[in-house]
């Protein structure tokens, strides 16, 4: 974000890349200005290895743009709000411009928040109005909208205390040698250099295999002679580097959508379709199975894969009714004769119930999600299932896109993917704000002539090379199996890797594994040639000798984790990878240390957050702790006024199962979209604990959200005993705390009857679903619970509140970090 503080353990003065031979491999670093820099351009060197230099053309660098957009969580497919979001990808950072980038929340919407585009006569035009767009899928004219991103890096300015972060995309040309190579990214203002950095690049000996699955995309892009500013309507030039822009990112095989003909009936036109074909062909996508999302009556199936085989079409698959239930026999019926005439048929659905009625039938389904139940159904009748909606091209999250289209994949034994969509504009394809349906759908944005690329498209980009890494390593044990090697080290990581909790991994450390093993069976097989045809070891192509240099994993003990002031606290390095270098941010304001093993002392009491980072010459990684220090002696209170007690809250998001929610604004029960949600709260009742009679206690909670938006169902909320105690700072919907789960996700609990996992709750309280919030406090009678824990019946591990069904019924309330004391949740405590 242009004004959030950064950690002084981010400070470095390199950046290293591993790569192999043909891959865009991507890495970021950040300006941050102690005075205003103007203007700031930025140079690079060629990249220089023992026996050759990669040119510095093969260095892309761009800005990373913030701009508002209307969401920051996976499933906010619906506007709402304005926040601010890095993810544009531009060579001119002026080409929007943004009002509001002095905001530091990426998790709460300012509404003032505004964005401009800079059209091509230098004018800029608001992009962030709100009126509604009623018109789906609008086409607007390039003379309207004409924007065009600059083919150069141009210079920035960064005022006084702001960041400017910067994206540099590396391709390892096809015929680099492997080794290593040095090169510098010069930073200048005026000609004066202010700062160098070392760009260091490990080619690796590896040439990656094609993916062992398919990796398509609806794309609604067509040729038209005008084009457009839209997902719809393209030039050639629109049309022929949108599709460029896809294959570099990892897709073989978009989708192809129809024309609309003169009556609104959806069209198929022979001549422009060939030419789409022809320039997919050309630049290299795999043309064998065309996804038509549109009507072909069965008896032109022929006609159309005679038409179209000169482009490498064999199979057809036509779309059918979009989300639908299509168990019904006339359904049932058509896809036979779509089939009898030599036609495949295909369709995505997002309720399991449509998607696992017709494995029989369906030849492809694209699934809404991860259900393995429905992958074992379409396989058992030799058909496939691809994934989409995990989530669709929102939200900007790279890491999200990578993981859930990349290994995960894999490992869920799906056979591809087709999320929804390379675009699709909803209003104005640049205005996030102006549909009342939708956000818009963008992996890349359209110009006149080109795309403006996105940081959650490059997440998606290195999901795809984790797969290839991953093919390329099955495809070395396939081979090192037929000459007899022995490849269980590697069988065996994968086969663990299969049944890891993703989510909770590295995935640069996974890549770094899988690289590993590849090298070591290339080395077996190198040998074995060798061998045979008498060379000896000095031969080019032995890489027994190249050391893969990793990142370490951070990761570290404390102890003890809590006590009372004045508390001393030992910290012991346990971090993976070999770390040269250690840096300790103990969250007291304190100096950091940088030592490996440090003792530290806490003064005060309170609840202080531990980051720690190792790091070595091929990177660094960071981890946190917690902290809590108690007072010697805590003041009470008189026995009918409402405590000021420390409180700590949690979020627990089912659709982001390991997912931290410590510092979010709110809390938030009942359920979205099929997504759960639930909280964990605990009040630091220690000083009344043996001396107090509790008489009553009241927990109260701010309602203030869906505003002015009534629900489906009434919202039923429930208190119940956590089962065990939680760490705030590692709790999610799996885990309770840093590397242990929960025995049941989403949370273990007893209830008032003593029942784990039981339904008569501590406390309860309704609130209808036709009621609106209205912006005060509720409250929940919680007094048998608190007694209980004062009594010290039972150790006080706070409360697990949910809702009774969690379904069409979400509301959210104000959390500890909401920054107003006057909507923090509360307990207020009557005793003598």
């Amino acid at each position: 974000m242009p004004a959030s503080s950064i950690p002084s353990s981010y400070i470095s003065d390199t950046i290293f890349i591993k790569a192999s031979l043909g891959e865009f491999e991507p890495a970021s670093f950040v300006i941050h200005a102690n005075e205003e820099i103007s203007p700031i351009t930025i140079k690079i060197t060629d990249l220089t290895g023992s026996d050759c230099i990669i040119s510095n053309t093969s260095v892309d660098i761009r800005t990373v743009k913030c701009w508002y957009q209307g969401g920051y969580d996976h499933y906010d497919v619906e506007p709402q709000g304005r926040y601010l979001t890095p993810e544009l990808l531009l060579k001119d950072d002026s080409l929007i411009k943004v009002t509001g980038e002095n905001w530091t929340k990426a998790d709460i919407s300012n509404p003032k928040g505004e964005n401009y585009l800079k059209l091509s006569s230098g004018l800029y035009t608001t992009i962030s109005n709100s009126t509604p767009q009623y018109s789906d899928l609008l086409v607007t004219p390039i003379s309207k909208l004409p924007v065009r991103d600059s083919t150069t890096l141009q210079p920035v300015t960064v005022p006084k205390g702001y960041n400017k972060q910067f994206w540099v995309i590396l391709k390892v040309p096809f015929n680099a040698s492997s080794g290593n190579y040095s090169g510098k990214i010069i930073i200048e203002s005026n000609t004066r250099i202010i700062q160098e950095l070392k760009l260091n690049l490990q080619v690796l000996p590896i040439e990656l295999s094609k993916t062992n699955m398919e990796y398509s995309l609806f794309y609604r892009g067509k040729i038209t002679e005008n084009g457009s500013i839209s997902s719809e309507e393209k030039t050639t030039a629109q049309f022929t580097a949108e599709i460029q822009n896809m294959y570099d990112h990892g897709i073989t095989n978009p989708t192809i959508y129809p024309y609309i003909g003169s009556y609104g009936l959806f069209q198929t036109h022979e001549t422009a379709m060939c030419k789409e074909l022809s320039i997919r062909q050309n630049i290299g996508l795999d043309n064998t199975r065309l996804y038509f999302c549109g009507y072909v009556l069965p008896d032109t199936i022929k006609h159309f894969k005679d038409l179209f085989a000169q482009y490498g079409v064999v199979d057809i698959y036509q779309y059918g009714p979009d989300e639908q239930d299509i168990n019904i026999t006339e359904s049932r019926d058509y896809i036979t004769s779509v089939h009898n005439s030599g036609g495949k048929y295909f369709v995505a659905e997002w309720i399991k119930s449509y998607a696992e009625s017709v494995p029989d039938v369906l030849d492809l389904v694209i699934a809404g999600n991860i259900w393995p139940d429905v992958v074992d159904s379409y396989h058992s009748y030799g058909h496939k299932i691809f994934l989409y909606n995990c989530p669709q091209t929102v939200p900007e999250y790279p890491h999200t896109f990578r993981l859930n289209y990349g290994l995960l994949l894999w490992q869920k034994n799906y056979d591809g993917t087709m999320d929804y969509a390379y675009q699709h504009s909803f209003g104005d394809i640049w205005n996030d704000f102006d549909s009342p349906i939708c956000r818009d759908h963008v992996f890349a944005y359209p110009t006149m002539d080109g795309v403006i690329d996105t940081i959650q498209w490059e997440g998606f980009r290195e999901g795809v090379d984790d797969v290839r890494y991953l093919t390329t390593l099955q495809n070395k044990i396939a081979l090192a199996k037929s000459e007899g090697k022995n490849t269980s080290e590697a069988e065996n990581y994968l086969a663990n890797l299969k049944n890891s909790s993703l989510s909770s991994m590295d995935l640069d450390e996974v890549r770094g594994q899988i690289i590993y093993y590849t090298l070591s069976l290339q080395n077996d097989l190198n040998s074995t040639n060798q061998n045979t045809s008498g060379n000896d070891s000095t031969n080019e192509n032995n890489y027994t000798n190249l050391t893969i240099l990793q990142k370490p994993i951070a990761d570290f003990w404390e102890s003890p984790k809590s006590g009372n002031v004045p508390l001393n606290v030992t910290f012991t390095d346990n971090s993976t990878g070999s770390p040269t270098a250690w840096n300790w941010n103990f969250g007291d304001g304190t100096i950091n240390s940088t030592l490996q093993n440090p003792v530290h002392t806490y003064s005060t009491a309170g609840d202080y957050t531990v980051v720690f980072t190792a790091s070595n010459a091929a990177g660094s990684s960071t981890v946190t702790g917690l902290i809590r220090v108690t007072p010697p002696e805590d003041s009470i209170s008189d026995g009918s006024a409402a405590s000021k007690l420390k409180v700590f809250d949690n979020r627990l998001r089912e659709a982001s199962p390991d997912t931290v929610f410590q510092s979010s604004p709110y809390i938030d029960i009942g359920g979205m979209n099929s997504v759960r949600y639930r909280d964990m709260v605990w009040f630091n009742l220690s000083e009344y604990t043996g001396s107090a009679n509790v008489n009553n206690a009241t927990l109260s909670l701010y309602w203030y959200y869906p505003a002015g938006i009534s629900r489906p169902s009434d919202t039923v909320i429930e208190v119940y005993r956590p089962a065990s105690s939680w760490n705030p700072g590692y709790v999610s919907w799996n885990k309770r705390d840093r590397g242990i789960a929960w025995k049941n996700p989403g949370g273990d609990w007893y209830d008032k009857k003593g029942v784990l996992q039981g339904s008569t709750p501590y406390a309860t309280l309704t609130i209808k679903g036709s009621a609106l919030p209205d912006n005060r406090y509720y409250e929940l009678n919680v007094t048998d619970l608190v007694k209980e824990y004062v009594s010290g019946k039972y150790e006080n591990t706070g409360f697990l509140i949910k809702a009774r069904t969690e379904r069409n019924n979400y509301i959210a309330f104000y959390s500890s970090d909401c920054g107003n004391e006057n909507q923090i949740p509360k307990i207020r405590l009557v005793y003598s």
